[in-house]
C-alpha cells in the first residue's frame, strides 16, 4: 500500500496539475505549502478523531488535551478503567464517552486489531473500522489519511473539502457526497494529496 511521503507528494502534485488544471491556481495560492494532516496511528489516533468529531478546531484541541491528561497512557485498558463521569468532565458528550469505551472494549476483546492495519488494504480497513459504533466513513477515511498516511483516500463527506471544491470548480452549490466522490474519482491514485491541497487552499 502506497503511503504519503515527500517523493509521493511531489509525484501527486505533478499528476494533479497535469490531469486537472484547476489545481494550478490553488497551488500557486498556497505557494506549494501543504497543511499536513497527521494523527497518531493505532488506538490514540482513533480516540483523537472520535474526540474531535463535529467540533471547532479550538474546542477539539482543548477537549482532546484534557482527555490525554486524564487517560495516560492512552490505551484501551486505561480508558476502560477510567470512570465515565471523569471522561464526561473533559468535555466529551455522553455519546462520545460510550463510543470511546466501546472501541476500547473491542480492542481488548480482540474484535479488532489496529496493529494489523499496516498489512491491509484501504477497503479492508474501512470495512473493519466502520463496524465499530462511533466510526463512520468520514472518521475511517481520516484515519487512513492522517494516521496510516495512505496516498489515495478522500473523505468525501468532509464539509471543508466540499466547500473547497465548490470554490475550485466555480459551482453554484456545494457538491453533495456523491458529487464530491465523482469529482474526486479523476484524482486517483493521489486523492489524499488532492485533499491536502484543497484543505490548505481553503484555510488561506
Amino acid at each position: 500500500m502506497k503511503e504519503i511521503s515527500q517523493s509521493s507528494t511531489k509525484k501527486g502534485i505533478e499528476f494533479l496539475k497535469k490531469n486537472d488544471k484547476d489545481f494550478i491556481p490553488l497551488l500557486d495560492e498556497i505557494d506549494g505549502r501543504l497543511s499536513i494532516f497527521s494523527i497518531p496511528d493505532g488506538f490514540p489516533g482513533i480516540i483523537k478523531l472520535i474526540t474531535e468529531q463535529q467540533l471547532s478546531v479550538a474546542s477539539a484541541k482543548a477537549i482532546h488535551n484534557r482527555v490525554l491528561s486524564l487517560v495516560s497512557p492512552m490505551t484501551p485498558e486505561k480508558v476502560i478503567s477510567t470512570k465515565k463521569d471523569l471522561l464526561k468532565e473533559t468535555g466529551l458528550s455522553w455519546q462520545k464517552v460510550n463510543y470511546c469505551l466501546g472501541i476500547s472494549k473491542a480492542c481488548v476483546e480482540k474484535k479488532i486489531d489496529l496493529d494489523s492495519f499496516n498489512k491491509k488494504t484501504d477497503e479492508e480497513i474501512l470495512d473493519e473500522l466502520t463496524k465499530l459504533k462511533g466510526i463512520g466513513e468520514w472518521t475511517a477515511n481520516c484515519y487512513l489519511l492522517g494516521g496510516l498516511k495512505r496516498i489515495d483516500v478522500f473523505p468525501s463527506s468532509d464539509l471543508v473539502l466540499q466547500l473547497a471544491i465548490k470554490k475550485m470548480k466555480c459551482l453554484k452549490e456545494k457538491p453533495n457526497k456523491s458529487s464530491t466522490e465523482e469529482i474526486a474519482s479523476s484524482w486517483e491514485p493521489f486523492r489524499s494529496i488532492a485533499a491536502l491541497i484543497l484543505w490548505s487552499s481553503y484555510e488561506k
